[in-house]
C-alpha cells in the first residue's frame, strides 16, 4: 500500500524581519557624543599650545637673568674733579686800542691731560691789567658771578671773553676818579688762586 507523498511548497521563502532605524533621540545623543570629543580635542589641543608658549617663554627669561647673572659688572664712572691747573694750556689775545674805550680780552685753555676735568670759566679766571706798579683794574674787582664749570677731555679746548669797560677798577668795585691814559699796560692772568705766566701779555693803548 502505497503513501502519499506531500507535495513541495511553492512560492518565496519568508521574508527577513527588516532592520529598524535608531530613533532621533538615539541620533542626537550620538551627534552629542561626538560634538564633545571635538570640543575635547580642540581644547587639549589649545591647553598644549599654551602651556608650550609658557614653557618656551619660561626658558628665555631663565636664560636671560642667568646671562645677566654671569656678565660682569663694569665699574662705576666716576665723577669728573677739577683740572689739574698745571695740565691746563693758556693762551691770551685782546681787541682794542684806544684809552679809556672798551677792551676785550679772549683766553682760550686746552686740556692737557690725560683724563676728562672741569675747569672753571667763572670766579676761578682772574684778569689784572696794570702799569708798572699802579694796579689799573680786574674783573674781580665787581665781580659777583657764580661758577662756570666746563667739561674738557683730554686735549680738548674752550674759549671765554672778558671784557673790560676801559676804566680803572678797585677790590669792592667802589668808584675811581683817575681815568685810563694812553700808555703801555700789561694784563696778567691767575686761575684757581696761582697765575699763568705764558697768558700775560704786553699792550698799548693810545
Amino acid at each position: 500500500m502505497s503513501q502519499k507523498v506531500p507535495a513541495p511548497r511553492t512560492g518565496r521563502p519568508p521574508a527577513a524581519p527588516s532592520a529598524r532605524r535608531p530613533g532621533r533621540a538615539v541620533l542626537w545623543r550620538r551627534r552629542a557624543v561626538a560634538l564633545l570629543v571635538v570640543f575635547a580635542l580642540l581644547g587639549g589641543a589649545v591647553w598644549g599650545v599654551m602651556w608650550l608658549v609658557g614653557y618656551v617663554r619660561e626658558t628665555v627669561s631663565s636664560a636671560r637673568a642667568a646671562e645677566a647673572s654671569a656678565t660682569p659688572t663694569g665699574p662705576s664712572t666716576a665723577q669728573p674733579v677739577a683740572c689739574d691747573p698745571a695740565a691746563l694750556e693758556w693762551a691770551l689775545a685782546l681787541d682794542g686800542g684806544a684809552a679809556g674805550s672798551r677792551v676785550t680780552f679772549t683766553l682760550d685753555v686746552v686740556n692737557g691731560s690725560a683724563v676728562s676735568c672741569l675747569v672753571d670759566a667763572g670766579p676761578s679766571l682772574v684778569l689784572t691789567v696794570v702799569s708798572g706798579e699802579d694796579r689799573i683794574w680786574s674783573n674781580a674787582d665787581c665781580s659777583g658771578g657764580e661758577e662756570v664749570r666746563l667739561l674738557l677731555g683730554p686735549g680738548d679746548a674752550t674759549q671765554r671773553a672778558v671784557v673790560w669797560n676801559g676804566q680803572r677798577s678797585v677790590p669792592g668795585c667802589g668808584a675811581v676818579d683817575s681815568p685810563v691814559l694812553p700808555g703801555t699796560y700789561q694784563v696778567g692772568l691767575a686761575y684757581a688762586g696761582s697765575e699763568v705766566a705764558e697768558a700775560s701779555t704786553v699792550f698799548v693803548l693810545n
